[in-house]
């Protein structure tokens, strides 16, 4: 007899995981750094964040979403995530991402949309 067919067995490969019905605890959250670049004549100042991610992890990998408020970063092939409040607001559609591939480090450049005197980061 048969424990199961090959068509019911091919669908449960097939069906594709959506990122966001996966619990968050089988993602780790990388190694990552944010610290405030200072105003500037022609700059109301920046936030730059580094994150160190694991052997193998490209640009090419990475899900990286930024709105005024929130960085949220996923490489699900590699089961790591990251979501970060922002202390200021930013001009996302400015925001400037860099890889490299020698260090493994993802830097996210993202201008704030004023100058903020106090932000503690």
């Amino acid at each position: 007899s048969t424990l199961y067919s090959s068509s019911a067995a091919s669908d449960v490969y097939k069906r594709q995981v959506d990122a966001s019905q996966v619990p968050s605890a089988i993602h780790t959250e990388p190694r990552h750094e944010l610290e405030r670049i200072p105003v500037s004549e022609d700059s109301h100042g920046a936030l730059k964040l580094s994150v160190w991610l694991p052997n193998g992890v490209g640009m090419a990998a990475l899900d990286l979403q930024i709105s005024a408020d929130m960085v949220i970063l996923q490489a699900s092939e590699a089961s790591i995530a990251l979501r970060l409040p922002l202390p200021a607001t930013v001009v996302d559609a400015e925001a400037k991402a860099s890889f490299s591939k020698k260090r493994g480090v993802l830097t996210v450049i993202m201008p704030l949309s004023e100058p903020v005197g106090a932000v503690l980061v």
